[in-house]
């Protein structure tokens, strides 16, 4: 037999501990605050100029410029083409499938095709930047890219 002292004690612990396991599971299952991927970015491949080469125009062939819109969609231009398509996010990165090349779809352009079935992967770093990865890129090296302005 339990006494009333005991009986409130009980009744005050389990209410607690319905909050602890609430506070536990959002913890694990919410992930806590995620990236902010949407706005604009740049970032530069490591590509020096040969001695007599003009470093300008070097430099925007290894400029990229990427735009993040929060209805998930994203424009990119590198090396002076330009690239649209759709994002997705998983694990804490965001992967960019390209849909449309100098505004032709992959789909109707054979020679585009195969650019459509690759994904561009996003990775937030501590810094606040990203490192941009295309694994079927001619440089497959990671680029570093800096937030030009925050989407809206």
């Amino acid at each position: 037999m339990y006494t009333s002292g005991v009986i409130v004690g009980i009744e005050k612990i389990l209410p607690l501990s319905g909050v602890c396991v609430l506070a536990l599971l959002c913890l694990f299952n919410c992930g806590g605050p995620s990236f902010n991927f949407v706005g604009e970015w740049r970032g530069f491949r490591d590509i020096k100029a040969l001695p007599g080469e003009d470093p300008t125009i070097l430099r925007q062939l290894a400029k990229l410029d990427l735009t993040i819109k929060p209805n998930g969609k994203f424009e990119l231009i590198e090396s002076g083409l330009p690239y649209e398509g759709n994002t997705r996010e998983q694990g804490g990165s965001m992967y960019l499938r390209i849909q449309y090349v100098l505004g032709k779809s992959v789909e109707s352009e054979p020679s585009y095709k195969k650019v459509g079935e690759i994904e561009l992967e996003l990775k937030p770093l501590e810094s606040g930047k990203l490192q941009f990865t295309d694994p079927a890129g001619f440089d497959k090296k990671p680029i570093v890219m800096e937030r030009l302005k925050l989407g809206e």
